[in-house]
């Protein structure tokens, strides 16, 4: 099941390594198991295209003037299927990568407006990521919307949420923490493990796919209104 809490994963997981789950009994250990779940987590979560971790983000809207933006708190911008900006109720994909040409063409830096927005980049902006969006928009009415994949969040409190299946992270986690004099015990929870991975990818099967951002053909110009600002 997904969405289980960290600590019902520590519950599951104390189950499976035979560790009583009185809160007075096995507390220093504690740290550890949640360290061993975190980590299979962020794996399991990194080296697998699950379909369920993909979201279209809700629509940034776009500000007469406005060069930079704030990404969304929960999106992986390095596995971004698609970036779109509405304008006049229509969807336009947008081509990652500003660069000296499209500057030539409408100067940010000296705050050359147009629309609607063509293309889009990750920006250092006084130590933080965000958004640029080029041209800067001239007018209102336009909107940027992300297609992509969630972020990774560690687990950190008891409350937060597993976005993946728990057994699967508790059994990788469980066969770690076996102790070595127990390979039986060890070699049967890898198997489960693989197992339930192998169940998983399957019922997902046909509903992965992989994109490689940033490819394609030069999109066609857009023939929209253009604001000079000295």
């Amino acid at each position: 099941m997904r969405r289980r809490q960290l600590g019902q994963l520590l519950t599951m997981l104390r189950d499976e390594l035979s560790i009583s789950s009185e809160p007075s009994v096995g507390v220093s250990a504690t740290p550890n198991l949640k360290q061993v779940l975190t980590r299979h987590y962020e794996t399991l979560f990194e080296e697998y295209d699950w379909p369920f971790l993909r979201k279209i983000f809700d629509r940034i809207t776009l500000n007469a003037g406005q060069r930079y933006y704030d990404f969304p708190e929960d999106m992986d911008f390095e596995s971004l299927e698609r970036v779109t900006c509405w304008w006049s109720n229509l969807p336009h994909t947008l081509t990652r990568g500003i660069d000296f040409e499209q500057y030539a063409v409408y100067s940010s830096d000296d705050n050359v407006r147009a629309d609607p927005v063509q293309r889009w980049d990750v920006r250092d902006v006084d130590g933080k990521e965000m958004i640029e969006v080029w041209p800067i928009p001239a007018g209102a009415g336009q909107a940027l919307q992300f297609r992509g994949r969630i972020k990774f969040a560690r687990l950190v409190d008891e409350s937060d949420l597993c976005l993946l299946d728990d057994q699967l992270v508790v059994l990788h986690a469980a066969a770690e923490l076996s102790p070595p004099k127990k390979r039986t015990d060890i070699n049967a929870k890898l198997v489960a493990a693989q197992r339930r991975l192998g169940t998983l990818k399957a019922r997902t099967q046909g509903g992965s796919r992989t994109f490689r951002m940033g490819l394609g053909g030069e999109p066609k110009p857009h023939h929209g209104l253009t604001i000079r600002v000295r």
